[in-house]
């Protein structure tokens, strides 16, 4: 990740399959990554929502004592608020357990299958949750980012951004402050940001068209997480084999994968 301009990290997130691990096999993860900090890392953000409040407040409170520099929490996927004012609510009664820590709203309605003005979810938790200070939107819908961008003022709450991998710069203008991304797409997005920064659309639409093969390939292999370790996989980092009810690529569809990859120069 450090050779590909990755400087910070979510730790249990989607790829990371944090919403499949016990609350013990979170803690030591993230006490992991917090020990490569020093060396590698400048943000580290601890993904602690669970299904059990209990478990998402215990697992705030160790991410606050463990050193994560912020803590992300989406809203709850099965008994679900009916209002932005319950998921408020329940963001305030998490984030309560770690007062001195970051906050980040986590906002990927297209797993919760909530989907709110994000807008107006950033204005109630600015003015109910003292240590909020921004959204990681990991949605589809541009309009509700810019409502959220809205609400920023100027950047002073964070918009985190992780909602394509292969779709980075329609963002950017929009006011995106950082890019979250799997981390096998590392170097492409660097080169994307870095791009748009320098006023060369051309060359960012070159590095975006390249992400946008890679998405297009992945996308004829089905579920993204067993797609994206089985590329990760290929770049010499194997991060072990997908959970229940998840399923691992058949060896020949992985090899064929690889092919493809190798055929738009993704890899070497």
């Amino acid at each position: 990740m450090v050779t590909t301009g990755i400087n910070s990290l979510f730790v249990n997130g989607t790829l990371g399959e944090g919403m499949s691990m016990t609350v013990t096999e979170r803690k030591a993860a993230l006490e992991q990554w917090i020990k490569l900090k020093p060396d590698r890392f400048k943000t580290i953000i601890a993904h602690v929502s669970c299904s059990s409040i209990r478990d998402t407040t215990e697992l705030a409170k160790h991410a606050a004592g463990a050193g994560a520099d912020a803590i992300a929490v989406m809203c709850p996927t099965l008994f679900k608020p009916s209002s932005i004012t319950q998921l408020v609510k329940y963001l305030k009664a998490v984030a309560d357990q770690a007062p001195d820590t970051p906050f980040l709203y986590y906002d990927i309605n297209v797993l919760t299958g909530v989907i709110f003005d994000t807008g107006e979810v950033m204005r109630q938790c600015k003015a109910e949750i003292a240590s909020f200070s921004g959204i990681k939107y990991s949605c589809r819908e541009l309009g509700n980012f810019e409502a959220a961008q809205l609400e920023s003022e100027n950047g002073r709450y964070k918009l985190a951004v992780g909602a394509v991998d292969e779709m980075l710069l329609p963002w950017l203008p929009l006011g995106a402050h950082v890019p979250i991304c799997h981390s096998l797409m590392g170097t492409i997005h660097r080169a994307t940001r870095e791009a748009y920064q320098a006023g060369d659309m051309k060359a960012a639409l070159a590095s975006q068209d390249s992400a946008q093969k890679v998405g297009i390939i992945k996308r004829k292999y089905g579920s993204d997480i067993p797609i994206s370790k089985a590329i990760l996989r290929m770049m010499g980092v194997d991060m072990g084999p997908v959970r229940l009810p998840l399923q691992d690529m058949a060896p020949e569809a992985y090899e064929q994968l690889q092919s493809e990859l190798k055929a738009v120069n993704f890899l070497p």
